[in-house]
């Protein structure tokens, strides 16, 4: 069983994820979200804070008591709550007692076995994004600590474990593997190079940012040509920070006009807007659909000449030298994108979106299930089993280990073993067979009793992908320790 929880900590979210029994991982959920984002609103009627990404319009539009910005700013200020005083960071206290709260509820759910104590310490593992400065991290710890959770290890080369697990996911050997990654998941895009040298060795050698390119393209181009049109008529904004969240704060708007624009039958459009530095007063644009389309070419164009005239060049490296270029966010999975990054090698590119995060909290929630069989069974003389005329796998404890006796009646094949250890929840890995399941698999039971004279039925994974389903031949023995 595996009582952690690890944690992924993004510019303006985190996400989090479990894996109690090898193979069967879940994010954790709330409000039918798994993303738990730092856009908070405080309740000063109702005395309670609460968070949602809904709140980021808000947000931007600098109404009263909606927070944003959290990971920049604290924890140089301070919120009032029940007329007391809080530290910003306090702001997190909802977030943390739906992680709790989810947890639990997942937990209790395997192991019933188990007295679990909503007031335990958890086990943790922190990841962090490359857009959080190592400085707040002792700080966002301590506040873990406080809020009852043990911390087990935290990482920040969210690119190498990513990539670590991608690898591990779709069966690819470590052994001197190089690995291009670029991540778009806030506004600015990153580029790594990540050498894996073997399954436990592997380092970050180049890194870059490049701001506001990780925003979908087609709508960053809008936002920002309202804002750069409107600004030079009006001169409200002077800083490349008020810039950049003006752009960001008309992104939702944006995207609404770019919904519509396939079915809209003029060479141009206007809009109306107003900015965040003066609510009330309202602005109109014409924008030349045409000139939108060049613009927003001309940028999907910048970003495949910045990873090869300037990232590759800039490093002394060759798109030859990778064996993947893995592209990570929604705004590098469009189809302007894909056509722009298909002539750096159409089997070495993969276009990831979003949601496939998670796998980061995969690879730091990963124990090798032969390692743990293995320390558990150093001495194969030590464990005793005994035969039994059936088992019924919900009374199987956790550790042990089942043996099937069975016969092949092919010519020439005969007496066929299958050995298990049990995980829990019908979950078994395969410690030794003499026929076509490999030590380390993952076995599913698909009956809940077995019994000799019948065949039994197993579904196969390996690291969580599916590999097929596996009949054994009729059992003439079975043996548990």
């Amino acid at each position: 069983m595996n009582k952690t929880l690890a944690i992924h900590i993004e510019e303006d979210f985190l996400i989090a994820g479990v894996e109690p029994v090898h193979g069967k991982f879940f994010n954790l959920t709330k409000r039918g979200n798994n993303r738990f984002f730092f856009y908070f609103f405080i309740d000063t009627i109702n005395n309670k804070i609460d968070y949602s990404e809904i709140y980021k319009e808000n947000f931007f539009n600098n109404e009263l008591n909606y927070i944003g910005n959290f990971l920049k700013i604290f924890p140089d200020k301070t919120f009032y709550l029940n007329s007391y005083e809080n530290d910003f960071i306090e702001l997190l206290n909802p977030i943390m007692s739906d992680l709790r709260q989810v947890y639990f509820s997942i937990m209790s759910s395997f192991f019933k076995e188990l007295d679990l104590n909503e007031t335990d310490e958890i086990p943790l593992k922190i990841s962090y994004s490359d857009s959080l400065m190592p400085d707040k991290q002792p700080l966002l710890e301590e506040y873990f600590v406080r809020n009852r959770f043990q911390i087990i290890s935290t990482h920040s080369d969210f690119s190498l474990q990513f990539g670590k697990e991608y690898l591990r996911k779709n069966l690819i050997d470590f052994k001197n593997k190089k690995v291009a990654f670029l991540e778009a998941l806030a506004s600015d895009l990153k580029m790594f190079v990540v050498q894996y040298y073997n399954a436990f060795e592997a380092e970050i050698v180049q890194k870059e940012i490049f701001y506001n390119f990780g925003l979908d393209p087609r709508n960053f181009i809008l936002a920002k040509k309202i804002v750069d049109d409107i600004n030079k008529q009006e001169g409200l904004l002077v800083t490349d920070q008020e810039l950049k969240q003006e752009y960001i704060r008309q992104m939702p708007l944006a995207k609404k006009w770019i919904d519509k624009l396939d079915s809209h039958p003029l060479p141009y459009f206007r809009i109306e807007t107003n900015f965040g530095r003066e609510i009330s007063k309202k602005h109109f644009i014409n924008i030349s659909v045409e000139e939108l389309n060049q613009l927003t070419y001309s940028h999907i164009r910048q970003i495949g000449r910045y990873f090869e005239t300037h990232f590759l060049v800039k490093n002394n490296l060759s798109v030859n030298e990778f064996d993947k270029i893995l592209l990570l966010g929604d705004s590098l999975c469009n189809k302007l994108v894909e056509n722009e990054f298909v002539r750096f090698g159409k089997s070495k590119i993969e276009h990831l979106h979003s949601s496939e995060i998670s796998m980061v909290l995969r690879n730091m929630l990963f124990i090798e299930p032969i390692q743990s069989i293995e320390n558990q069974l150093t001495d194969k003389s030590k464990v005793e089993l005994h035969e039994v005329e059936f088992i019924n796998i919900e009374n199987l404890k956790i550790g042990q280990t089942v043996k099937l006796t069975n016969f092949d009646a092919t010519p020439g094949k005969g007496e066929a073993i299958q050995e298990f250890n049990y995980l829990g929840n019908k979950q078994f890995v395969v410690v030794f067979s003499t026929r076509s399941l490999k030590k380390g698999d993952t076995a599913e039971a698909l009956a809940d009793v077995w019994m000799p004279s019948m065949q039994v039925d197993l579904r196969i994974t390996q690291n969580g992908k599916f590999l097929g389903l596996f009949r054994t031949r009729k059992i003439v023995k079975i043996e548990i320790s």
